[in-house]
């Protein structure tokens, strides 16, 4: 049967007030409530409920009777509804696993009018200090040697990384054809054309797209900036084709969208892993492609660590500590420090409890807590004597056991902070540091930095703040240089010229 003879033909029997929404919702409501009730009864008898098929069908009839009575009191031709519907999920559901070509909004003008088919955008992070109450990180861009735009940091108090979004815009001109914003960033604005200059490329659009893209990064950011999947909420398509409906980008898909949003967080991401790299943008292929930063070549070791001083790299994992750990070792004289992480220490038979605990961790907190203080008291005496030989470096040291193991676990241990903090003490207690760089900003998400281990980390440093650096979150290379710079301001630095 027709499904338009079908809307006509149930209107004979809708003897429900004809202006009266709210039955007709009821109704569709009431019908899949019955499915519901129909589907308990097959899960509670799945062998022996007979009846779910037949029941399926008449509910399902209810179901299209009421959808039939509600297009007609809304003037809705329910066929169009469903053709309409039908090409809306092919397009959300079937799309091609690459963009097809498609025409530009700007072909035949003049190539200064013209978004760049072909370009590198290389993003650069560095440090203001003259921005906020402290350290500001800031991304600039950059067109080979030339800036685009206005540095920017993450205009926020959390560290977001909102300041490599341009990697988004980026997107919008590769995918869908459309970015007011790197048109002007670029200066290829279509001032032959009155009306393009003025309404497409001019400040409305410039900020409906900033607001699109601050919007979308508000929800990638719960979905862990889509990372994990190859969709994007149906309802953020919507809402980005909803209000740029009057711009000519109003001529791209759903599907147009998804793709430019997925491409533009792929190299979000990938930059923010990084702290930087070159982005290159194909406007005819749809595409950006990443590479990397170059490494920073660095100088012979020819530094030194003065006798008897003790620096320590703590704080959340996946923030840099492992790695700048490894690029101060590279510049540090072989014979002056010796380099330990902890717990897994120097034996063999800390790193081997290390590894377990890794692997095939305790199920009760309190042991997995007084394994890892096994392991540091193991250590504890060629700790000692590395300060008496030269200098030492640790990754990781007794404030991660509180973190992690007091602060995260909310007091499943068993046991009084008072009692935890004495046996971490009982182990600690000889030794003493002369400087921490504590990382409180993960570049990755990871699982072990439970609810509390970051503010455990911030009480326990605001003890003893004057022997505490709050490492800024920058690219690998400025974090080492803001290490080197603080350990020679503090002294803790042979001076060049004893060497």
């Amino acid at each position: 049967m027709d499904i338009d003879d079908y809307q006509q033909a149930a209107g004979r029997s809708d003897i429900l007030p004809s202006e009266e929404l709210t039955l007709p919702l009821l109704g569709l409501a009431g019908e899949i409530g019955n499915l519901a009730a129909e589907l308990k009864k097959r899960q509670r008898d799945a062998l022996g409920y007979r009846g779910f098929r037949d029941e399926v069908r008449e509910e399902l009839g209810d179901l299209i009777w009421y959808a039939a009575a509600l297009a007609r009191r809304c003037d809705l031709d329910l066929g169009q509804v469903l053709t309409e519907n039908l090409q809306k999920t092919e397009e959300r559901y079937l799309r091609p696993p690459a963009p097809p070509p498609h025409e530009l909004f700007d072909d035949g003008l003049e190539p200064a009018e013209q978004l760049p088919r072909q370009i590198d955008i290389t993003f650069a992070e560095s440090v203001e200090i003259d921005r906020g109450a402290g350290p500001v990180p800031v991304v600039r861009i950059y067109r080979g040697p030339s800036t685009v735009g206005d540095p920017l940091d993450d205009n926020s108090d959390d560290n977001d990384d909102y300041r490599y979004h341009d990697a988004l815009h980026l997107a919008h001109m590769a995918v869908l054809g459309w970015s007011p914003t790197m048109r002007g960033l670029l200066d290829v604005k279509r001032r032959s054309d009155p009306d393009a200059n003025r309404i497409q490329d001019g400040g409305r659009a410039a900020v409906i797209e900033e607001g699109l893209a601050a919007y979308v990064f508000s929800v990638a950011a719960e979905h862990s900036f889509f990372a994990t999947g190859d969709r994007v909420p149906a309802d953020v398509l919507k809402a980005c084709r909803k209000m740029t409906a009057h711009l000519e980008v109003s001529r791209r898909s759903s599907a147009d969208w998804e793709y430019a949003i997925l491409t533009g967080y792929e190299m979000f991401r990938a930059l923010r892993e990084h702290r930087g790299g070159t982005v290159h943008a194909d406007l005819v292929a749809r595409t950006l492609t990443f590479t990397p930063p170059a490494p920073k070549s660095r100088p012979a070791p020819s530094l030194a660590l003065k006798l008897g001083k003790l620096v320590v790299f703590e704080g959340l994992d996946r923030a840099g500590k492992s790695t700048q750990r490894d690029l101060l070792e590279s510049v540090l004289d072989a014979g002056s420090t010796t380099f330990a992480h902890m717990p897994s220490g120097f034996t063999d038979f800390t790193r081997r409890l290390y590894r377990l605990l890794e692997t095939k961790p305790p199920v009760r907190p309190l042991a997995r807590q007084l394994a890892h203080l096994s392991c540091h008291s193991e250590s504890i005496e060629e700790l000692i004597d590395s300060t008496r030989r030269g200098a030492l470096v640790l990754d990781r040291w007794w404030w991660s056991t509180l973190a992690y193991g007091w602060y995260a676990t909310g007091g499943e241990l068993g046991l009084s902070e008072a009692t935890f903090r004495s046996l971490v003490n009982e182990v600690w207690g000889s030794v003493e540091a002369d400087l921490v760089f504590l990382f409180l900003h993960a570049h990755l998400s990871d699982v072990n930095n439970a609810d509390g281990v970051k503010e455990g980390y911030e009480a326990i440093a605001a003890a003893d703040p004057d022997r505490v650096v709050i490492v800024p979150p920058m690219s690998a290379s400025d974090t080492h240089d803001f290490i080197i710079t603080e350990l020679r301001q503090r002294g803790l630095l042979e001076p060049d010229d004893s060497r």
